[in-house]
């Protein structure tokens, strides 16, 4: 019996984590959750102000929207990333033109450390992915 309620247990908190703002979750989330998230992420990290926060939500929900979009397409694989390569772009354009040179230089940075997690969660060994 004990062994049940620790296995249970295990499933319960295993189950929780992955619900948890993360690349599980993320993926499955609506464009307007996904802007959230992203501006939340970028505040903590980037301490824009007020004036910004508005205006860096709407840019993560149009990118967001369209990236969706792609996603329910018809193309190739290396056709979407491709053309995520050019909103992503178009994205950091438009932040560019909100952000501070420090906030940006910032921004860069984090993107590098988010692509640097993603590639660890792409390499282990036991991912199916």
């Amino acid at each position: 019996m004990n062994k049940l309620l620790g296995l249970v247990s295990l499933l319960f908190l295993a189950s929780t984590s992955l619900a948890q703002p993360g690349y599980g979750s993320f993926q499955n989330s609506s464009p307007e959750e996904r802007a959230k998230i992203q501006t939340d992420q970028m505040r903590e990290k980037l301490n824009f102000t007020d004036e910004q926060d508005s205006s860096i939500y709407e840019i993560n929900l149009k990118y967001a929207r369209k990236i969706q979009e792609l996603m329910k397409g018809e193309q190739e694989r290396d056709e979407i990333r491709s053309k995520m390569g050019e909103l992503m772009k178009e994205k950091d354009e438009e932040l560019k033109g909100i952000l501070t040179e420090e906030q940006f230089e910032l921004y860069l940075n984090y993107k590098k450390e988010l692509r640097g997690k993603k590639k660890g969660i792409r390499q282990r060994p036991d991912n199916k992915e």
